[in-house]
């Protein structure tokens, strides 16, 4: 039982990815370093790049949950990974 449920779960995730992914996101990146574990390495210094130089486009960062610290602090825009808004933005 436990694994039919998490695999309905999985294809109800590969499904939302599909349809939402059709919808048009311009000029949007999400960022994630470490399975958003952290605000650090190559993403990091992207994500600055892109906000100090291309003001027109929005920068967010997938954090899971317990990690947001950082990101509060460093006054950073985020969202909670796998989370509905997650969902929405990723595709």
């Amino acid at each position: 039982m436990k694994k039919f449920l998490e695999n309905s779960i999985h294809q109800a995730i590969k499904a939302c990815f599909f349809f939402l992914g059709k919808l048009p996101k311009k000029k949007l990146f999400i960022f994630e370093s470490f399975h958003g574990k952290q605000y650090s390495d190559n993403p990091r210094a992207i994500f600055e790049y892109i906000r100090d130089n291309c003001p027109e486009y929005q920068c967010i960062w997938a954090v899971k949950k317990g990690y947001e610290i950082p990101f509060v602090e460093e006054n950073v825009p985020f969202v909670k990974r796998l989370s509905w808004r997650w969902l929405w933005l990723m595709p």
